[in-house]
């Protein structure tokens, strides 16, 4: 190539004085230099290169499709490099332009004023008729109003369960007042909900004399440190509670429209020292100078809510930051309240000793056995011939209703026995039986202090001797003890009022009866509550019970047919059957349809099966609703099984049907479950008996049992009889030991 080069240069009649010029010289061989290098490079780079026999081969066998799309009007706008002509589109085809319309003058539309906003008509909002309801007057809030109203459908029983005697034998209706569907709205009534609210914050007596101290001090003087500090320090719940109702409008650019008049001008005033207020200082002084007449409309939801039947609960009232007025918790009508008409029925017709009203009885009337409009004396007196005496702890009361009733009980006699002394015990029995021979008519029993002095004392004879008609029964039971199984002994008595009292911690989850237990039994009063905070001192309350027991009676191995069918009919009468009764809901309540939504209502998550020995698991137990389908099943929270021994024994065969997994609610993120053994922490060990293989629903079993049985947890130790349940284990990684009789070392 060089000299190809030199060779043209001279035939294109270079002359030799090119030569003679030393510059001429210098750049011809500057740039011979340049080409030469650059040859060089090249040949370097292509040798660096892997030759052929060193390079990968990739075949495929996928066809090939053609590179290349033979067309000259394709658009390449939106085209990418590459070896293929693939999804690229025809250009479009030359459209003749479009004529232009000439421009429209433009149109000037007359000015209007701006548009006032609509006066809410004095003719109410009409209430919608679906015709199920009936057209009632209401009161709410002291206004006559129209009302739709659904009366509320009876509460209804399977033949299954009236068959089986889980029904109450006189039917419990849970929700006794109508359902408001739809009310006539007036202005009237929106006036009364109105300034009902505004009274509730201007006039709440707490805050008020909070806000007037500081207000009184002169707040204006303190510094913003002294302030926080006083809030802090001082009483941050009624600060908390004040914020929680006006820190929307207070924080609001609105509030300067419900200020006083002189208030405003200085908060509209950027110069002003209210504006070097710290917050909390400035929070006091917007409060100290807010007008409540200017708060005059209801803020989102609560004209929704009016419709419904429920007014504004003032004393939860608060301020929007538009300054509308709403509130936290809105309040029934009078008289469609489902709670407090409940608690009154029940008062009044439930209670032997009824009376007129919606609260429950305070703590020294439950334990003196008072009641509201009854007089009360003692007449133990005349009964001595019984071999009664003042030392024994057994009295008798007369209880008499201070102004007579037509047609209801107007006197009656309590026969009280007081458990704790020896004496009173050991004489019970023969005293109700010998009560019963005479004919003398006993309105009520109230045996006190069960278990209190000595937790081995026995109460099933006791009860059993009562008579199978019983108008009142009053239980006292120690929470130092939560021994409940003598309650069965009264699963075939006639009962209309069934009270059980404790003086200790009334919410334990011990406490647990056996639904059975209540099969004739009216009425199980759950009125009498009481929070007891300051456990050190005693106050009488009703139980809260959220676990079911069972006892061995109501498992019959001899029956081939359904051995557990007490146990079933039990579990089916507190879950469903009669779960719209306060006592079957556990510690949660009902929901909103107790009487024929069952699903919605709170149920006892614990079951005590420790009472039966021969119960290692839930098998062949049915906790899911046969008759309503639609209200699905229970899952459990606490089970306690029967143990005696360091080893918790069970078959292959009954692991595999355990229901732990399936009935438990084992994996609930809010609070896990828990399984006890009667002999707490002792057990620690699991021995799986037999050879039956197995299953993925066993091995899920016993993983739930190792997850909620803390004993089990710390060893996690498991033996086994069968080569092939070993292997099982083994291959699902557990520790597994052989059952060689006996084995020293298996901890």
């Amino acid at each position: 190539m060089l000299l190809e080069w030199i060779a043209i240069l001279f035939t294109m009649g270079v002359e030799m004085k090119f030569w003679s010029k030393k510059k001429n010289r210098v750049l011809l061989f500057t740039t011979l230099g340049s080409i030469t290098a650059a040859t060089l490079g090249s040949v370097l780079l292509y040798n660096s290169f892997p030759s052929a026999e060193n390079s990968i081969s990739i075949s495929s066998s996928s066809k090939a499709k053609p590179n290349l799309i033979p067309k000259d009007n394709l658009d390449f706008s939106n085209s990418n490099n590459s070896n293929s002509d693939s999804n690229l589109k025809d250009l479009p085809k030359n459209e003749a332009p479009k004529p232009i319309e000439p421009s429209k003058p433009d149109i000037v539309k007359p000015i209007t004023p701006d548009k006032q906003p609509e006066k809410k008509p004095n003719n109410p909002s009409q209430p919608k008729d679906d015709g199920k309801t009936e057209t009632r007057t209401i009161k709410i809030s002291g206004v006559d109003v129209q009302a739709k109203v659904k009366p509320q459908a009876d509460r209804q029983y399977s033949q299954y369960d009236k068959d089986n005697n889980i029904a109450n034998i006189n039917p419990y209706q849970n929700q006794i007042v109508g359902e408001i569907v739809d009310v006539e709205v007036t202005d009237e009534l929106r006036k009364k909900n109105i300034d009902s609210a505004r009274s509730g914050l201007q006039n709440n007596k707490v805050h008020q004399a909070f806000l007037s101290n500081l207000w009184d001090s002169n707040f204006e003087k303190m510094s913003n440190e002294q302030l926080d500090n006083f809030f802090k320090y001082g009483e941050p719940w009624n600060w908390q509670s004040i914020l929680d109702r006006y820190k929307r409008i207070l924080d609001s650019p609105n509030v300067v429209k419900f200020l006083k008049e002189d208030a405003k001008k200085r908060w509209q005033d950027p110069s002003d020292p209210v504006h070097k207020y710290g917050q909390n200082k400035k929070y006091v002084w917007l409060l100290k100078n807010l007008d409540y007449s200017k708060f005059t409309e209801a803020g989102p939801g609560v004209e929704e809510n009016l419709r419904k039947g429920m007014t504004i609960d003032p004393s939860n009232a608060y301020i929007d930051e538009n300054g509308k007025l709403n509130s936290y918790a809105f309040s029934p009508a009078p008289g469609y309240n489902g709670v407090t008409s409940r608690i009154r029925r029940d008062n009044m017709e439930k209670r032997v000793f009824g009376y007129d009203s919606e609260y429950s009885r305070n703590p020294i009337d439950i334990e003196e056995g008072n009641y509201p409009g009854w007089t009360k004396s003692d007449v133990t007196n005349q009964f001595n011939k019984y071999g009664i005496n003042s030392g024994d702890g057994i009295k008798v009361y007369k209880l008499k209703r201070q102004n007579p009733e037509q047609g209801k009980l107007n006197e009656g006699t309590i026969l009280e026995i007081d458990a704790s002394n020896e004496k009173g015990y050991l004489k019970a029995k023969q005293v109700i039986e010998q009560l019963k021979k005479d004919k003398v008519e006993i309105t009520g029993y109230r045996i006190l202090r069960m278990g209190d002095n000595n937790s081995s004392q026995k109460f099933k004879d006791i009860l059993a001797s009562l008579p199978d008609e019983i108008k009142q029964l009053e239980l006292w039971f120690s929470a130092r003890a939560t021994n409940t199984s003598s309650l069965i002994a009264l699963e075939n008595k006639h009962i209309k009022e069934l009270a059980m009292y404790t003086l200790g911690n009334g919410n334990l989850d011990e406490w647990s009866f056996n639904p059975l237990s209540f099969r004739k039994t009216e009425w199980i009063n759950n009125v009498d509550y009481n929070v007891n905070w300051n456990l050190r001192q005693e106050k009488a309350t009703r139980i809260t019970f959220d676990t079911l027991a069972f006892d061995e009676i109501d498992y019959d191995p001899n029956d081939a047919v359904d051995p557990y069918k007490r146990i079933n009919l039990g579990l089916r009468m507190a879950y469903y059957t009669r779960n719209n009764e306060p006592i079957f809901q556990g510690g949660f309540g009902p929901g909103l349809k107790p009487d024929h939504d069952e699903k919605g209502n709170s149920y006892p998550t614990g079951l005590n099966l420790s009472r039966i020995p021969q119960l290692r698991s839930l098998k062949g137990l049915q906790f899911s609703d046969i008759i309503k389908t639609q209200n699905g099943s229970r899952k459990i929270k606490r089970l306690t099984l029967f143990n005696n021994s360091d080893t918790f024994e069970i078959s292959s065969d009954e692991l595999n049907q355990a229901g732990f997994d399936k009935n438990i609610a084992w994996n609930e993120p809010m609070s896990r479950a828990y399984l006890y053994f009667s002999n707490g922490s002792t057990t620690s060990k699991v021995k799986i008996k037999g050879k039956t293989p197995l299953t993925s629903e066993g091995l899920r079993n016993l993983q739930v049992l190792f997850k909620i049985a803390d004993s089990l947890n710390s060893s996690r130790s498991i033996v086994v009889e069968d080569d092939g349940v070993m292997a099982t284990l083994k291959g699902n990684g557990y520790s597994v030991q052989k059952d060689d009789g006996w084995n020293p070392d298996f901890t």
